[in-house]
């Protein structure tokens, strides 16, 4: 009997374990329940009062908004009644200064003195005719003279002026003579003095004057000279060996060269 019961003691207290140890489970699982349970606890009460201060502070932010909208039309209804205050002002100053006219028009008569007029007063107040003055005629007016232009000539060289020849007018005679003498005798003949156009035979002559001088004037007294000795034989006549240059003053400056043989 007693076998029986301790076995039946040591059943119910194997059995017991399990549910011993079930019970300590159980229990830790329910304290960490309430600890979660109590840290979402803290969690939530942590999101309330931010939430709670945020609203807090949107509802501040809103009542400062509507707070300033409802300042601003106070000032304007003060600009506008401060304008509207000037106007009433200025029109009462105008009604009251405006019958000042009046006054003063009606009291310009009783003020104004009526002068009395004697005959003497008459007479020197009465106009005198204007005495008509003579017309004064304006000064003539200078005409205005334009400044003279100064016109600066452009520096010319001066022209280069050749040298005066015995063939140039006014003629240097003896000189002209002595080259055509000078000519004849190159050419093989003798000079000799004492003919005359009027003693002897002669070909046109060559006259110099103002209108035929110079240049041409020497060449033409060069091909007389030099071409009569073949002009006399071509003519029939006799080879000459003797010359003379005559010269013949005409007047005016003038002077005719004969070839005489």
């Amino acid at each position: 009997m007693k076998r029986k019961k301790i076995l039946v003691g040591m059943m119910i207290f194997a059995l017991s374990m399990p549910v011993l140890a079930g019970c300590q489970k159980a229990a830790e699982t329910v304290s960490m329940a309430t600890e979660t349970a109590e840290e979402t606890e803290k969690q939530d009460v942590v999101k309330s009062t931010k939430a709670e201060r945020e609203q807090e502070q949107l509802a501040d932010a809103a009542e400062t908004a509507e707070s300033e909208t409802e300042e601003e039309p106070e000032t304007e209804s003060e600009a506008e009644a401060v304008q509207k205050q000037p106007l009433a002002e200025t029109t009462a100053e105008a009604e009251t200064a405006a019958p000042a006219p009046e006054s003063e028009a009606a009291a310009a008569p009783e003020t104004a003195p009526v002068a009395e007029s004697s005959p003497e007063t008459m007479a020197a107040s009465e106009p005198t005719e204007p005495v008509p003055s003579e017309p004064t005629a304006p000064p003539p007016s200078e005409p205005e003279t334009a400044p003279p232009v100064e016109t600066v000539a452009p520096e010319t060289a001066p022209p280069e002026t050749e040298a005066k020849t015995c063939y140039d007018y006014p003629f240097d005679v003896e000189a002209i003579r002595a080259e055509l003498i000078g000519v004849g005798e190159a050419a093989g003949l003798t000079h000799t003095e004492g003919r005359t156009p009027a003693n002897s035979s002669w070909a046109m002559p060559v006259t110099a004057s103002e209108s035929f001088q110079g240049e041409a004037l020497k060449r033409s007294l060069y091909d007389y000279v030099s071409s009569m000795p073949e002009l006399i034989v071509a003519y029939g006549g006799s080879p000459i060996t003797e010359f003379t240059i005559y010269v013949e003053d005409i007047g005016g400056g003038s002077y005719t060269f004969y070839f005489l043989d």
